[in-house]
């Protein structure tokens, strides 16, 4: 379970608390994460989280930007009242804790097989399949 240090909350459409920003700095890997769509869309420019907002199925776009791993997911419906993205940015510092690394990016590569997100083939084919 991660440890976040100082995170807002929001509440979604159906009741359930979600992360509007969260920030955990911790064995010199630091991870950001959101879950409320105007806040994303905020952080990211629109050429980045509009493919991945407005695709029909679940989908990510993986990159390195401004020297951080960005993790976007999209998940649901696009007009989803509750949102359908989750943002992940993390970066590390010299001398970080491999350990504290893995412990951030396995949870991101486990959810990307439960949903059955392939890391190795874009996105188009992707769509193009189902």
């Amino acid at each position: 379970m991660m440890e976040w240090d100082n995170p807002k909350f929001f509440t979604m459409p159906n009741g359930t608390l979600a992360v509007q920003y969260a920030l955990s700095d911790r064995g010199g890997v630091v991870v950001e994460c959101s879950m409320h769509d105007a806040t994303i869309r905020s952080m990211l420019p629109m050429a980045y989280w509009l493919p991945v907002f407005s695709a029909t199925i679940d989908n990510a776009k993986i990159d390195r930007i401004g020297g951080k791993l960005v993790v976007l997911f999209g998940f649901g419906k696009p007009n989803d009242p509750g949102g359908n993205l989750v943002l992940y940015r993390v970066c590390s510092r010299p001398g970080f804790s491999p350990q504290r690394m893995e412990q951030v990016v396995g949870p991101l590569l486990a959810t990307c097989a439960q949903f059955h997100i392939r890391l190795d083939q874009p996105m188009v084919d992707i769509i193009r399949g189902n």
